[in-house]
Order: C-alpha cells, then structure tokens, then sequence
C-alpha cells in the first residue's frame, strides 16, 4: 500500500504534454487519481517506520560487517539495474547529458547530496544513514550494554534530536517565521526531518521483543505524535492533510499487527498473495517515478481516456517490477551472497507481510 500511494501521487501530477512532473491538473491526465495521489507522499513516512522496526529486527545477532553487507545486497541490485533506465529515458527527453551523468554518479554511490537520477532516490540516501546507525549500533562491544539496550539509546538520540527541530519547525511557522531554511536537504539525510518515524519503528520493534513498561509507551506514544506533527507540517497549504495522518496512522498500525501476528496470518492462501506483492514493492517504488512520466507522455496520445490510460500504465509499471523482481534482481542477489556471505543462505526474513523494501 505505501508503495502505491507514492506511485498515485507521482502519477497524478505527470504531465500529458511533455515528461514533466509536478503539473497543474488541466495538464495531468491522471489527475482523476488526486483524491488519493494528494496526500500519497506519506506513504514515505510508512516506509520510515517500517524500516526502523524491521531493519532493528533484522539486524539483531548479527555483526555490523554482515549486517552492511546483507542491506547493500538488498538495496542495490535494483538501484543499479534502475539508474540506467531513468538515464536513458531522461536523457531520450531532451535534458543535458552532462547533468544527467553527475546525478547518474550520485545516485549510484547513494552521496548525500543530490539531484538525483530519480526523484525517490533521496529516501534510499536517508535509509542508508539509518543502515550505518544501526550498523554503528552492532559495531560497539557488549560491555557498553547488549543489542536491545544499544538499540534504545539510539533510537532515543535519533529521536530527541528529531523531535527538537520539529519543535523549532512548528514553533517557527507559528510565529509567522520564513520556514523554508528547514527544508534543507542536509535535515532529512541528517534525520533531524524524520528521525522520529525510524525511532517509533526501533520502539515498536522491542515491543514486540517484549521491553515493555509505562515509560516506554508513553516514549512510543511521544513520537508518534512528533511524527504527526511532521506530516502535518508537510501538508500545510495542501489537501488532504488530515487524511495524510489517518492513513498512516492506520498503516503503521496495520504493519505493526501483521508483524506481531505474522506467523499466524502467513499460512495457506495468505502467503500465496503477500509473498509476490513484497517482491514487487522495492522495484516498483524504485521504477515508477521516471518511467511512469515517459509512459504517461507517450500513450496519452493513444490512450484518450484518463481511466484507461490509468489501467495501461500501472499495468506496464507493475509488469516492469514483476520482471525486475523474479528475474535480474534475484540472479544478482544470488550471485552477491555467494561472494559476499560465504554462500551462506540469506537470514531469516522479520516478517514476510512486510513490503520487500524494507528487508
């Protein structure tokens, strides 16, 4: 679901006339999915918290060198077999070669200064600090604390820092203050922007382990308000703020109850349907952005009617994952565990009702 909601909101701002995104409705033949495609940005807040609850997961009895390795072999096959594509059709669309080359560079080594190939390449740079935290976390020596307790100091620090400058960021705007110097990329790969999300997924993650206590439901209840906060400050001056926060209230706590009863909703048909859809999630969500413009310029020509054209192009962009996701990316994940991990079988998945993005 998250991965579609940011799919709706790419596409129902395309534009018909040119490969162009964002654009007024009278220019988006899709604009008939804005009902849902206006606040589908949030479905990156999701990703976020499902992160910081399944990478704490995954992560735990592992070493912080396998643990790097392990993330760099989920994330980016579908990365490199990406940035080619959205080079060669942005490219095909007229924009400087030189340009594209330097944000083709950049998004390859994930730097953490854009732009980017691709407009959601920013959120896998953001993953990425969250990776080394962690990665950091497993590094220190038990005698400072074991996995669980390292774990809650860091996602209390990443925390506290974030909830400070959404503080300042709300208090500002309240004031009337010119909020744009907080839209500065530097916040977001820093996490001050949304370090609050991957805390509640790290907190909500030792729930499930049992660490339990007034304090920290009131600390899980703290920061998802602070995330609410956020997003609410990201739909100010936009519709659907309201049903932003509902939608990922509600998806939060449907992620949070497909893992804590995972073992028992995964059985029979129920596996048969959520295992292919993760699969998907990853390639889709990494896809849909570039080429979903392109394929949205070039039928709309053909394909007059905006409904149809709907159907044709999250057909062709499901398609496109579906192949990325039975075919190239487990052939290259394959080979890198066999090189990287010694040949050794790939852990345990956390859960499998969560989206394959976040594992």
């Amino acid at each position: 679901m998250s991965a579609l909601l940011v799919v709706f909101f790419h596409l129902s701002q395309s534009s018909g006339s040119r490969v162009a995104w964002p654009v007024a409705p009278a220019d988006a033949p899709l604009a008939w999915l804005a009902p849902v495609g206006s606040f589908g940005w949030v479905g990156v807040e999701i990703f976020f918290v499902l992160s910081g609850l399944i990478i704490s997961a995954s992560a735990r009895g592992t070493g912080a060198w396998t643990f790097a390795k392990k993330r760099a072999i989920r994330v980016l096959p579908v990365l490199w077999l990406s940035v080619p594509l959205a080079f060669a059709l942005r490219a095909w669309s007229g924009e400087p070669l030189g340009e594209l080359v330097e944000a083709a560079i950049r998004s390859i080594l994930l730097l953490p200064q854009g732009p980017y190939i691709d407009g959601v390449i920013w959120t896998l740079v953001v993953e990425a600090v969250f990776y080394a935290i962690v990665a950091l976390v497993l590094s220190v020596p038990d005698r400072f604390g074991g996995f669980e307790r390292r774990l809650f100091v860091a996602a209390i620090a990443i925390g506290a820092v974030s909830s400070l400058f959404l503080l300042i960021h709300a208090g500002a705007l309240a004031l009337g203050v010119d909020g744009s110097i907080f839209n500065w990329f530097a916040f977001k790969v820093g996490l001050l922007q949304h370090g609050v999300f991957f805390t509640l997924g790290m907190l909500l993650y030792q729930a499930l382990e049992g660490h339990r206590s007034a304090v920290r439901t009131a600390l899980i209840a703290w920061f998802a308000v602070l995330s609410m906060v956020e997003i609410a400050i990201n739909a100010l001056g936009e519709a659907g703020g309201f049903a932003a926060i509902s939608v990922w209230a509600a998806a939060v706590t449907l992620g949070y109850l497909s893992v804590r009863h995972g073992d028992r909703l995964m059985q029979g048909p129920a596996w048969a349907v959520t295992r292919p859809i993760g699969k998907l999630t990853y390639p889709l969500y990494l896809n849909h952005f570039v080429l979903g413009q392109v394929l949205v310029f070039a039928l709309h020509p053909v394909v007059r009617d905006p409904y149809l054209l709907g159907v044709v192009v999250l057909t062709l962009l499901l398609g496109y994952a579906l192949f990325l996701a039975i075919g190239p990316e487990p052939l290259i994940q394959r080979r890198a565990k066999e090189r990287l991990l010694d040949g050794k079988p790939r852990m345990r998945e956390a859960r499998a009702v969560i989206p394959a993005f976040e594992r």
